[in-house]
């Protein structure tokens, strides 16, 4: 699956079409992005353009209950510092004045530090071009006048990268897997310490009844079952535990994957990681 960067670089050129006529491909990205209602390509389209290119690079963008504004990316991956932008991150700009609800959003391409002043040249879509807006590079553009906690970095919709992202979500449900596998591991932790005791004498360890020998594979597995179940109604605490632990264990695989959807559906990691995101 190709980055963003390089989805946005195989659309560099793509531009309006003078008139009353429409370029089929950018009423395509705004189809993509869930707004099939916008039908020409006249309105500003730099936000309808940078979720499709999200979606083609297999990435969250804002869901369509959200306005499809430039704006709108202020919340979406997390907040990255001006000093460590790099190729690939999404960049909110001000459009108008900086406390309107206009802006501009576009793609980092390339990033410069000269002194003090950190500058990028970004690919994005309805910026200025002789046709009236394109898919092009713009020069390089001093980060400074970025909005607040406009510098984005997309966050694939994974466990490992929502982890990765300080998703208190996923790290709670690995609290709780954790917990789980413990408490499955606790009979046969249990019934080891009792061993090595039996070694020094004074403990007697159960054992499970042997089987026959002769009986077929599935005989095997109930007669193992059937022993193990009887093993456990002897220790009824055991089995509590057990039960709890495959519970436990069961709930953060589902919580885990219930966030992930969420995620690849739009919902900002940035209400979990105010820390992190401060937006």
């Amino acid at each position: 699956m190709p980055t963003l960067l390089e989805v946005w670089e195989s659309r560099l050129g793509i531009a309006e079409v003078a008139g009353k006529k429409h370029n089929d491909l950018i009423l395509q990205w705004w189809s993509d992005a869930g707004h099939p209602e916008i039908i020409d390509d006249e309105t500003a389209w730099c936000s309808g353009a940078q979720c499709s290119a999200a979606k083609a690079a297999g990435l969250p963008f804002p869901p369509v209950n959200i306005n499809p504004m430039a704006r709108s990316w202020l919340t979406m991956g997390v907040r990255v510092d001006r000093k460590d932008v790099q190729p690939g991150d999404v960049i909110v700009w001000p459009r108008g004045k900086p406390n309107s609800g206009s802006g501009h959003v576009n793609c980092v391409k390339e990033v410069r530090k000269r002194g003090s002043t950190i500058e990028v040249r970004c690919i994005g879509g309805n910026q200025s071009h002789k046709s009236g807006g394109a898919v092009t590079l713009t020069g390089w553009t001093d980060l400074a006048g970025a909005l607040p906690n406009g510098v984005r970095r997309l966050v694939p919709a994974t466990v490992k990268d929502l982890r990765q992202a300080g998703s208190t979500t996923i790290k709670q449900a690995d609290n709780v897997e954790k917990l789980g596998i413990l408490a499955v591991f606790t009979t046969p932790i249990i019934e080891g310490v009792r061993w090595v005791a039996s070694l020094f004498g004074g403990v007697d360890v159960p054992k499970f009844v042997s089987l026959p020998d002769g009986l077929t594979w599935w005989q095997t597995v109930l007669g193992t079952a059937n022993g193990i179940y009887g093993y456990m109604g002897e220790h009824p605490y055991l089995a509590v535990t057990l039960v709890c632990g495959l519970g436990a264990f069961a709930f953060s695989r589902r919580t885990k994957t219930g966030r992930v959807e969420e995620h690849a559906n739009g919902m900002p990691i940035a209400a979990e990681v105010a820390r992190l995101q401060e937006a």
